[in-house]
């Protein structure tokens, strides 16, 4: 607690010295807002690519706001957590995954409980991609004699499953492939199989030493974990079940493509991808709403500098609902239609 309570005030000090020098042409938002503007901009813990958008967001519009302006990043959350917490007013602004943003909207049984979170609003979409994406000991198909993830879970075959602690967007994504099939943790168990949680570093060496069949991951280009994995073992990316993808697209999520970046992956894998959008609630002013997503759009660079992730994000799409999943808030809209980009 005590580290991250320094790192705060540390970056609240480096705030209040950059808030003097004011980005050239946006004396706008000193006009806008006639006094001082606070907000909680909630993301992900510290050393996250999410962290990173966080911090040089937040430098961006500290710099932008009227003096005496506090803006606070809060390095906690997920891509769940932070949708409760836009609508409860526990946080002003909040990245989250395209998909649980989905979810919440139709009020997911298993993820949210069957609760409707529709007070929340797009500002922008497409920041950054993660596909869902299987990673399968080429041995494990061999040795059951068997080509796709479809075979795994409909003739009961002792499958090792690994992936990161519940409470990831791609972990809930994965369980609903699982069941999807038909199958089940415990129907995996019976078959003398197992799914494995645990730290992406320790399902690397899991993977590695022949403890476990299948990974799933939040994939991306040079991802990491699933790079190491598929430099020290002889992995395939199978194709996703045809009865999971329909019951995906039924929810409204878009397949697209995972791009041909990894050893023993033939093809790109035509996957969904969890996607990253930035959200407000519904009663945030349309000043504030507007100004946030022009801060969001026009320090694109810096922010992709701050970390690759970042460099997926094209601002003149940032509208399309296929990259926000939920209606856009009325400040966002009026934003890019200035642009003449909606």
């Amino acid at each position: 607690g005590s580290m991250l309570r320094l790192g705060r005030k540390w970056l609240v000090t480096l705030l209040t010295i950059t808030a003097a020098l004011v980005l050239p042409g946006m004396g706008s938002a000193q006009n806008m807002f006639d006094k001082p503007v606070n907000l909680k901009v909630q993301v992900l813990p510290i050393g996250t690519s999410w962290y990173m958008f966080g911090a040089t967001y937040s430098k961006a519009l500290q710099e932008a706001l009227p003096p005496h302006s506090i803006v606070d990043v809060v390095a906690k959350g997920g891509g769940v957590a932070n949708i409760i917490a836009v609508q409860q007013h526990k946080a002003d602004v909040a990245l989250a995954n395209l998909i649980s943003t989905i979810w919440a909207w139709n009020g997911d049984k298993e993820v949210f409980r069957g609760k409707r979170y529709q007070d929340v609003r797009a500002l922008a979409g497409g920041l950054n991609s993660a596909w869902l994406t299987p990673c399968v000991r080429a041995s494990f198909f061999e040795k059951y004699n068997i080509s796709s993830l479809d075979e795994v879970f409909t003739k009961n075959i002792p499958v090792r499953i690994v992936m990161k602690p519940k409470g990831a967007t791609v972990v809930t994504l994965a369980y609903k492939l699982i069941e999807s099939m038909g199958s089940s943790a415990e129907k995996i168990r019976e078959a003398g199989g197992e799914i494995i949680h645990v730290s992406p570093e320790q399902a690397e060496s899991l993977m590695r030493d022949g403890q476990a069949d299948i990974y799933f991951e939040a994939g991306m280009p040079n991802h990491p974990t699933i790079n190491s994995i598929s430099l020290t073992t002889d992995v395939i990316f199978p194709d996703l079940p045809e009865k999971f993808i329909k019951d995906c697209e039924a929810q409204g999520l878009v397949l697209s493509q995972l791009p041909q970046c990894f050893k023993g992956q033939v093809k790109p894998l035509s996957s969904f991808d969890m996607g990253t959008v930035l959200l407000v609630h519904k009663d945030m002013s349309e000043d504030l709403a507007y100004f946030l997503t022009k801060i969001v759009c026009e320090q694109r660079d810096s922010i992709a500098a701050a970390h690759k992730a970042w460099e997926d994000f094209i601002p003149d799409q940032g509208w399309k609902k296929s990259n926000i999943g939920i209606p856009l808030h009325p400040g966002a809209e009026r934003y890019y239609k200035e642009r003449g980009w909606m």
